[in-house]
């Protein structure tokens, strides 16, 4: 029997994805999986349950990530793990990837991700991050991150004034623990 992670609750059927409920997942979580076989109860929850229960969003950032893209340090084999990795899991319908190549936002929410990732990476989170952290904001999907650097980075960024004062402008959540799911 597979057990629900305790965030599980909080993660709220999306109207963009047919009432799926869904996550927005970071590299680190893929890797995890597909190379180190790290599979905890909430791994095995994340990726075996049906995509009914809960479906997986990855955006262009954690994509070329995960496949190595602009890398020359990426072992290619490690790279190879994990595009086979993502693709079974996509062709099941748990993870859904056509939203990465777009990336898929709603228009009025690409608008917004263009004002927040950047005031995202004016703080003390990385470009890459920022990509990542903005995505799951703007579209209202929580977050899976298995990095401290990028969780501890978010928690500082969203306690920054420009940041807090740019979400209560566009009326984005705002609150650490709504965006980000615990882990590990």
């Amino acid at each position: 029997m597979m057990i629900e992670p305790s965030w599980y609750p909080r993660v709220r059927p999306h109207p963009d994805y047919e009432m799926a409920r869904m996550i927005v997942v970071d590299t680190n979580i893929i890797s995890r999986a597909a190379v180190r076989e790290q599979w905890d109860d909430t791994l095995s929850f994340v990726f075996n349950s049906p995509p009914q229960k809960l479906r997986l969003k990855i955006n262009a950032q954690v994509l070329n990530e995960a496949l190595g893209a602009g890398s020359d340090s990426m072992d290619p084999r490690r790279a190879a793990q994990q595009r086979s990795f993502i693709m079974a899991y996509r062709l099941s319908g748990k993870i859904l990837v056509e939203d990465a190549f777009v990336p898929f936002f709603a228009r009025s929410r690409q608008m917004r991700f263009d004002a927040v990732q950047p005031v995202l990476a004016a703080t003390n989170l990385s470009v890459a991050d920022s990509r990542v952290a903005a995505d799951a904001i703007v579209n209202a999907i929580p977050l899976l991150s298995g990095d401290l650097r990028m969780r501890e980075g978010l928690r500082k960024a969203l306690a920054n004034a420009a940041v807090i004062k740019m979400l209560k402008d566009y009326k984005l959540v705002g609150g650490f623990d709504q965006i980000v799911l615990p882990y590990p």
